[in-house]
């Protein structure tokens, strides 16, 4: 498990001390990484600051945006997955460690309703972020009509990127943003247009500068970020 209290603590006594993310100097700083899609995955709602549900268009004018967000209630213990519903013929909507699954029409047996399959992060620290996305189609053997990641932060939609069935290099991107405490970030995966083929390898790190150890020993606060490791 992360420790979440450690970051908070340090940019609340650097800036405290009058040092601010952007006077760090050249060679003075690290990147610290907040959040790990992969890394901080698990099957409790919430551990971590991640969430993991979908989008299913029932919120009236806040549908297919975080207004529209609604818990997936369904964890997979023997396969380390969360569901929107696993029983036969249902939704394929689901996110897990490496994936993430929309759900749209497959077949007419198959519960076909719109779903997007939503990550989200919520922030416990203020500052600047980057957000490091790295994804991919999980089945580049089959076709398929693609995918699109949408990111949303604070309930505004920052960038929409598709992935289309030919795309067998996948897509990599960074994106700055600014957070404070609660801040939201959705990752939502559309499915286009049929679910069909639409598993997609999804993966985000989420990155702080804050200054290097010299700066901080000067300071009297080095071991605040020695602390920072995974439990």
């Amino acid at each position: 498990m992360r420790d979440m209290t450690t970051l908070a603590g340090l940019a609340a006594l650097v800036a405290a001390a009058g040092i601010a993310s952007g006077g760090i100097g050249e060679g003075d700083g690290q990147v610290l990484t907040i959040a790990d899609s992969a890394e901080d995955y698990n099957g409790n709602q919430g551990e971590n600051g991640w969430f993991y549900g979908y989008y299913d268009g029932d919120a009236g004018a806040g549908s297919w945006s975080p207004a529209d967000f609604e818990l997936m209630n369904i964890y997979d213990e023997d396969n380390d997955r969360w569901w929107v519903d696993n029983s036969p013929g249902g939704p394929l909507t689901l996110i897990d460690s490496q994936f993430m699954h929309p759900n749209a029409f497959v077949a007419t047996s198959m519960d076909s309703s719109l779903q997007w399959a939503v990550r989200r992060w919520v922030s416990d620290i203020d500052g600047p972020i980057n957000i490091h996305v790295d994804m991919s189609r999980a089945n580049p053997e089959f076709a398929g009509d693609g995918v699109k990641l949408r990111v949303f932060v604070d309930g505004v939609q920052q960038l929409a990127v598709e992935m289309f069935a030919n795309n067998d290099a996948g897509i990599a991107f960074d994106l700055s943003a600014a957070v404070v405490q609660g801040s939201v970030i959705d990752f939502a995966i559309d499915p286009i247009g049929n679910a069909l083929f639409d598993a997609t390898a999804f993966h985000a790190i989420i990155t702080s500068n804050v200054p290097g150890p010299g700066v901080l020993a000067g300071l009297g606060l080095a071991g605040l970020l020695a602390g920072r490791r995974r439990r």
